[in-house]
Formats: C-alpha cells, sequence, structure tokens
C-alpha cells in the first residue's frame, strides 16, 4: 500500500489503543501518502500510530475535520529518539479546533502551519520533531495545558539547529509555556539542542499576551526582540534562558510584566 484515501466521518468505534486501526501499513513499503477526506470529523487516538509508515498528509480541500486526538500519527513503537517517517510540510486545515497531546509527536515534518482557529493544544503535540525547522502560528487564542517539561515542541528543530517561528498578525495570545524548551544540550547529545532559532512578530498586529515560559529555555534564539505596541502582559519567565538574545524592547503599552 503506497496511497490511503481515509473518508470515514466519526471513526470512534473502529479504533483501538490495543489495537490501533492501521497498525504496521506500508511497514514494508516506501511510505504511504495518506489524504483526509472532506467528511471526516475527527481523526481519534492511535488512529496511525503503531509500526505506521506514513511518508504525507494532507487534508482535502473543504475539510471539516475539527479534533485529531492524542498520539493519532505518533509511532509508540520507535527506538528511544527515533522520528517517525511522517515527512514535509504539515498544513492543517482551517476547521481544527484542538490537537491533541502527543498527535505529531517525534514525526519527520519540516515545517508546520497552525490555523487561526485552534482553540487547544495539548502537551507533547510537535515535541521532538527534529527536522522541524519552521512553524507558522496562526491560532487567535489557543489553550496550552503547560506540563512543564511536556511542553509543546520540546526538542523540535533538534536535527537542523532549531526552527524559525512566523507569529501571525491575528493572534492575541501565545499560551503559557507554548514554545518552551524543557532541554537543552545537558540532556544529552542523542536528542542535540532544538528550539527557536529565530521568532517574527508581526507589526501592527493583535498580540495582547505572552504567557509565563512561553519562549523561555529556547537556547538558540538570537538576536533583538521587538515586542508589538499591542502588547500589554508577558508573562513569569516569558523568555528566561535565552542567552542569545542581544536586546528586547518592551513597549509603554505594557502594563504587566511577570
Amino acid at each position: 500500500v503506497t496511497y490511503l484515501y481515509f473518508d470515514i466521518p466519526d471513526a470512534e468505534q473502529i479504533v483501538s489503543r490495543r489495537y490501533p486501526t492501521f497498525s504496521h501499513l506500508g511497514a514494508d513499503g516506501s511510505g504511504v501518502d495518506v489524504v483526509i477526506g472532506n467528511h471526516v470529523e475527527s481523526i481519534r487516538q492511535y488512529t496511525f500510530s503503531d509500526y505506521v509508515n506514513l511518508k504525507s498528509l494532507t487534508f482535502e480541500a473543504g475539510s471539516v475535520c475539527t479534533e485529531i486526538d492524542e498520539g493519532a500519527f505518533t509511532d509508540y513503537n520507535k527506538e528511544y529518539g527515533e522520528l517517525s517517517s511522517l515527512s514535509g510540510e504539515l498544513r492543517l486545515p482551517s476547521s481544527i479546533k484542538k490537537i491533541g497531546a502527543g498527535a505529531f509527536a517525534e514525526t519527520s515534518i519540516t515545517s508546520l502551519v497552525i490555523p487561526e482557529g485552534v482553540e487547544e493544544i495539548g502537551a507533547m503535540a510537535f515535541q521532538h520533531c527534529g527536522k522541524l525547522a519552521r512553524v507558522e502560528y496562526n491560532a487567535v487564542n489557543a489553550a496550552t495545558p503547560y506540563y512543564g517539561n511536556g511542553s509543546c515542541f520540546d526538542y523540535s528543530g533538534c536535527n537542523v539547529g532549531g526552527f524559525d517561528l512566523v507569529i501571525g498578525s491575528k493572534v492575541e495570545v501565545i499560551g503559557n509555556g507554548l514554545f518552551n524548551m524543557g532541554y537543552d544540550e545537558k540532556m544529552g547529545p542523542e536528542w542535540g539542542v532544538g528550539g527557536l532559532k529565530s521568532l517574527t512578530l508581526p507589526t501592527p498586529c493583535n498580540l495582547r499576551t505572552i504567557g509565563k515560559d512561553t519562549f523561555s529555555g529556547n537556547s538558540l534564539l538570537t538576536g533583538k526582540i521587538d515586542i508589538p505596541s499591542s502588547v500589554e502582559t508577558i508573562g513569569d519567565g516569558a523568555f528566561s534562558g535565552c542567552r542569545l538574545i542581544t536586546d528586547v524592547v518592551v513597549p509603554s503599552t505594557v502594563t504587566s510584566v511577570g
């Protein structure tokens, strides 16, 4: 199998943690291109999680998918530190509201686009995506359950010298710990150092709040950071541990700094 068109509106009844639906899909080939049809409302937990050799993932135009559940595309049977085969650009459709915990952890995606309508991003959702080089973040106000070292992007970009982060102009809140790098080179050479290497904050924009520990621990982030004049609140430790930043310009509009 080299191609899978998945168009089941709600697959809750066919998905099992113990027996993942597509276990070993494409395991003996060069990878499977997966297309999510425009009738799919949700992708349940662990659907593509067991020895699945995915090559690419795209969503059909007009997608109505609102939720990608926990571990949906994470292969939990790999060796420690090994990335799964899912690669290339991951462009989530505008219909997505929730990205579950570990949904795309340890995949080989190289770029990621998160749409405006996302309301929740789970812990470790994109953890250790080692080849991730660029993230476009457009979620207006997404809740980000923050569990310390289980933050969403820990280790991501560790195989390519970090990733570039571009914040969309309609983003109002960047949630607590969202781009926190809980680890650095002290954690062991087998993982390398990942996290942000550049941060683009647009001007003008709607950004009001930078949450607690949002960018902390990003030891690759360099240069000058200009906080947009729309920002009112900067949370505790928002840029702590970013030791290569040379300047941070904080506008007079900021009324609270943690």
